[in-house]
Order: C-alpha cells, then sequence, then structure tokens
C-alpha cells in the first residue's frame, strides 16, 4: 500500500475509547486523517476531503454496516461492505480493482 494516505472514519458513541484503542495498538500513526464521533460517514468524508484535498472519486473505504456503504455511494466514495472485517487479501484485491476502475 506504499503511496496509500490513510483515514479513519468511526462513528462510535465512545470516540475516547476508539481513540485508546489505536493508541493502544499504535495505529495512531498510520492514520493521517482521523474522523471519531458520532454521526453520519459522509459527514466524516466531508471533514476528510477537506483536509486532504483528495477527492471523494480518489478514496476507497471499507466498512461492516451497509447503512455506511450505503450513504457514501452517492458521493463516489468507493465503498466496499466486509462483513467479516479486512484483511490484506480484501485489501490487495480492492487496489487491484480500484486501479483499474
Amino acid at each position: 500500500m506504499s503511496g496509500c494516505i490513510l483515514g479513519i472514519a468511526s462513528r462510535t458513541e465512545w470516540p475516547e475509547g476508539a481513540k485508546k484503542l489505536l493508541k493502544l495498538f499504535d495505529w495512531e500513526n498510520y492514520f493521517t486523517y482521523k474522523e471519531i464521533y458520532p454521526g453520519k460517514k459522509t459527514t466524516h468524508f466531508k471533514s476528510m476531503q477537506e483536509a486532504s484535498g483528495i477527492s471523494y472519486s480518489d478514496m476507497l473505504f471499507f466498512d461492516d454496516e451497509p447503512r455506511n456503504i450505503f450513504d457514501l455511494k452517492p458521493i463516489g466514495v468507493t465503498s466496499i461492505l466486509v462483513p467479516d472485517g479486512v484483511n490484506r487479501e480484501i485489501i490487495e484485491e480492492a487496489l487491484r480493482n480500484f486501479k483499474t476502475s
């Protein structure tokens, strides 16, 4: 995933806990953009788009909730439903397909 900029968008009701988990697993430095608070994914992505200048069409999103996929498709974010979580194989396949679309 060299050259990718990572962001995290979580609609959690417990932002402090989510941030503690990022720190606990030493993941906070992997994510350039962190939108962790209650609200719709469109709000999270609008903030990331404005902060980064990256167009929605250049964003790839993974989520385990269909409602989040449904919310983001109309604005042009490529959204992939992963009901059982994300792994390397899913990410590699998504990146291959994303490059060719």
